[in-house]
């Protein structure tokens, strides 16, 4: 698979016209249970709220254009562990089984990978209150 800076191009025009808030393209093979691997627009103050997922392994942000907020929270008490700025050519990694908040604080747009460690399974995915 090839992604090309005209492919990227075209989900920033679709966030930039207002069609959507986030776009991604799915580069692992449907029902992996090795990785998950996405390539992800965010338009600008774009958040997905704090998820956790009760599996081992890890989850690596890799900015690619923009600039990204990580906020990661205990699981057991919801009190937040960090608040992580990660700008473009940077990565994060942090354990599945903490939560964790992305919002884009980006002028107008972020590109990032998202790559999980082991399977998505929708029951063990937790959404915290």
């Amino acid at each position: 698979m090839f992604i090309s800076e005209q492919t990227l191009n075209n989900l920033k025009k679709k966030i930039t016209n207002g069609l959507s808030n986030s776009e991604r393209i799915i580069l692992h093979e449907k029902n992996s249970q090795n990785i998950q691997l996405m390539c992800i627009v965010f338009k600008e103050k774009n958040r997905y709220p704090p998820i956790a997922d009760k599996e081992k392994g890890s989850i690596t942000f890799v900015v690619l254009e923009g600039k990204l907020k990580i906020n990661t929270y205990n699981v057991t008490d919801h009190k937040i562990i960090e608040s992580k700025i990660i700008c473009q050519k940077e990565i994060y990694k942090i354990p599945r089984y903490m939560y964790r908040e992305t919002i884009s604080i980006s002028e107008s747009h972020s590109i990032f990978l998202e790559i999980i460690e082991g399977p998505y399974n929708p029951e063990n995915r937790i959404l915290m209150n």
